[in-house]
Formats: C-alpha cells, structure tokens, sequence
C-alpha cells in the first residue's frame, strides 16, 4: 500500500538501572507494533495474541491527549516502524517516579499504518487517532507491556 499515516508517541518509562535503555526501547517498539497489528488489523484469525517478556521494563505511562470520539470503522492493513523511538533530550518525566535501582526515561516514539488504498473508511487522522488511543489504553490501564 502507497497510502501510510504515521503515528507519534510519547511515553514515560521506568527501567531497572542496571539494563541499557537503548535495546529496552528497541524491543519495546517491536512489541507495540505487534500490538497494534493484533488490534487494528483484520486478518480473520481472532484471540491471536504475540508477546514478548520485558522483564526490565517496571512502570510504563503513555504521555498522549486527543479526542475520544470513535469514528467510522477503519481499514488499517499493517503496522510498521517508523522514525526508531528515541530518550529525547528535552523532556524529563513528570508522571512517573523512579524508586531506588530504577531510571525514568522521557521516550518520543514513532511507527506507521499502512491504510487499504480502496476503501472509504481509511482515514489516516482516524487512524493515527485510534492507535493512539490504543496505546494509551495499553500502556495506562494494564501491564501488557509489563513482565
């Protein structure tokens, strides 16, 4: 498909210190857009369901704001990377707090749909809006992403 929305996201995360943040947020991005892939895209094969451990990962906390009116259904055909998601050199956690032997780091994410070119409902701002929205949920509400 020739028709992509891309999706920016940031997020705070608490990691044991002992660990490097950068292999952290590396497998972290793989396991969101399996995630998302799972979530967004139809292929037919539900209760489907691809994990990984993140076991240095110990508190996670999506830093995102948007509207939460649900639109059409969408028509989103993959989920891929985007710019690498990177510890940003400007902002410091503000949500979450790091106890002893742990670092919070500031993350500023990136990935890609990719839309089905032939149909009505494939809105790039409704689908960037509707990955958001599952990434917040994810990563505020549960520990998916949690060993």
């Amino acid at each position: 498909t020739n028709l992509a929305a891309s999706v920016k996201y940031d997020y705070e995360i608490n990691v044991r210190t002992d660990v490097g943040i950068e292999e952290t947020i590396s497998n972290l991005d793989i396991a969101v857009q399996r995630h998302l892939a799972e979530n967004l895209v139809n292929c037919n094969e539900g209760g489907r369901r691809m994990q990984g451990s993140h076991s240095d990962v110990v508190g996670i906390h999506a830093i995102m704001s948007g509207p939460s009116r649900r639109g059409r259904a969408l028509q989103t055909d993959g989920v891929g990377p985007g710019e690498p998601d990177e510890v940003s050199s400007t902002k410091t956690c503000s949500v979450l707090i790091p106890s002893d032997g742990e670092a919070c780091y500031y993350i500023e994410g990136d990935l890609e749909l990719y839309l089905r070119e032939d149909s009505p409902a494939s809105s790039r701002i409704q689908s960037s809006q509707e990955a958001m929205r599952e990434l917040k949920d994810s990563f505020n509400k549960g520990d998916l992403f949690l060993d």
